[in-house]
């Protein structure tokens, strides 16, 4: 397990033991992401992208497309988003070109299995096909703010996250599934995913919530500060080998799912004390409580 931290630190965590592997280059920027592709670790920062590999760093062509936030994996290809625009590194010939210039930022960027390119984006979401750059447009305004995070199930249905409408789930037939706290989502503000078969991690401000999908219908089940999280702001999340590795603003947390008690039975309700303007009330005694419409 890697982990990127804001000041510019990478650290390894294998077999037990946390080893520090970052190079100086590194220090005073921000981690914005890590991908890992064979023995390649990619590691995408506010100044320039990293390549690390077999203990060493390598030397990386110069960046004619920018850092980008989350870089994603297109075959033989690591794609990402930066400065409006999309560059793309060949892991066998060790290259890297722009691939195409774009009219908005791009937050994240995915290649599905169908090899459609999506984007996301502050404005909502975007399909790169055939080098035009089309935005999605739902029946509903679901994509109105900004999309955070990726991703495609078992299924071959698109997943987006956002930052303030919750989960959307796209349907073959373009038909969508919206998920929020109405629906019992933590939190409909989405920092990250991760997504392993019909089953959706999300990291929310909120908590961790676990989507499993049955086509149309759908468990959540929600983990919080109340079942031992250090924090509900989850900002990076990732499950893997039967394990969830959450990262909060201070902390690193790993937990296995089923090894968590579910808790189906309701508290018992007592009520030790009532105050009424700061003053703590006499049970045994009966008062009449004065109130002001606001």
């Amino acid at each position: 397990v890697y982990a990127g931290f804001d000041d510019g630190r990478v650290i390894e965590i294998k077999n037990g033991k946390i080893n520090d592997i970052t190079t100086g280059k590194m220090k005073g920027k921000y981690v914005y992401s890590l991908l890992k592709s064979g023995n390649f670790l990619f590691i995408s920062t506010s100044g320039q992208i990293f390549i690390y590999k077999n203990g060493k760093y390598l030397t990386v062509p110069k960046n004619p497309g920018g850092y980008s936030r989350n870089p994603c994996l297109y075959k033989q290809y690591v794609l990402g988003t930066g400065h409006h625009s999309i560059y793309c590194f060949d892991t066998l010939k060790f290259t890297k070109q722009l691939y195409k210039q774009l009219p908005v930022k791009g937050e994240v960027i995915f290649a599905d299995s169908r090899d459609n390119l999506w984007i996301g984006d502050h404005s909502g979401l975007y399909l790169f096909k055939d080098s035009v750059l089309h935005k999605y447009q739902p029946v509903k305004k679901i994509f109105e703010e900004r999309v955070s995070a990726l991703g495609e199930l078992n299924d071959n249905r698109l997943v987006a996250a956002t930052i303030g409408s919750g989960l959307v789930i796209i349907n073959p037939d373009s038909s969508e599934i919206k998920i929020t706290t109405r629906d019992g989502l933590s939190g409909n503000i989405i920092n990250c995913m991760s997504l392993e078969k019909n089953h959706i991690w999300l990291g929310t401000n909120n908590g961790i919530s676990n989507i499993e999908m049955n086509g149309q219908s759908y468990k959540i089940r929600n983990y919080n500060v109340n079942n031992g999280l250090p924090g509900n702001e989850i900002i990076r999340i990732i499950f893997s080998n039967n394990k969830v590795w959450a990262a909060t603003r201070k902390e690193l947390v790993c937990f296995h799912p089923d090894k968590i008690p579910l808790n189906r039975f309701p508290p018992a309700i007592y009520i030790t004390s009532v105050s009424a303007d700061k003053s703590q009330l006499d049970f045994n005694i009966e008062q009449e409580i004065h109130y002001a419409a606001f």
